[in-house]
């Protein structure tokens, strides 16, 4: 018997350096989304009113075909009440907080301070939790600004809550 192979006669299990691989196609697939997302609305023109709406389920799409295994971010038929719930909970913050003519980068900076904190106070866990968090509304904030540069800031609050929503809907269950 090789020592490529083990008792069962299976091969042993990948090089731990494909991550890279994985990492590589995940960024290829959310910069093809992008340019398709954006591209889309100037193409067909009756598109332009679903832009805070067409760009972030696009991205949702990308990461959940691109990530699927990875770390989960297909969505799941159990978890739709938690998607719906999070997102009305994410629309309605943001949609408050521009009422209040909060700019959207505050969640971040709040999220990660708040993360920051976490870290030093010795929470550890609950930091990397929060540190995720603060990630997702990094994410979500670049998404919100680059569909509300070419049309409405109301665009880009959609599509910030929608991305949040998302992300919320799906960690939430796999948090608690």
């Amino acid at each position: 018997m090789s020592s490529a192979t083990t008792i069962q006669g299976m091969s042993p299990p990948a090089a731990p350096t494909q991550w890279r691989w994985r990492l590589a196609g995940v960024l290829l697939g959310v910069l093809g989304a992008f340019s398709v997302a954006l591209s889309l609305p100037k193409i067909y023109l009756g598109l332009m009113p679903a832009r805070g709406v067409l760009l972030p389920v696009i991205v949702i799409v990308t990461l959940a075909l691109t990530l699927d295994t990875w770390i989960g971010a297909v969505p799941h038929l159990r978890r739709i009440p938690q998607l719906i719930v999070s997102l009305a909970i994410a629309l309605a913050v943001i949609a408050g907080a521009a009422k209040l003519r909060i700019p959207r980068w505050i969640f971040f900076a709040v999220v990660a301070s708040v993360g920051i904190g976490c870290f030093l106070a010795g929470a550890t866990r609950l930091g990397f939790f929060v540190s995720l968090f603060a990630l997702v509304l990094l994410a979500g904030t670049v998404l919100g600004a680059i569909v509300a540069r070419g049309g409405p800031s109301r665009d880009g609050d959609v599509a910030m809550a929608i991305f949040v929503g998302y992300a919320l809907g799906q960690w939430i269950p796999v948090v608690l």
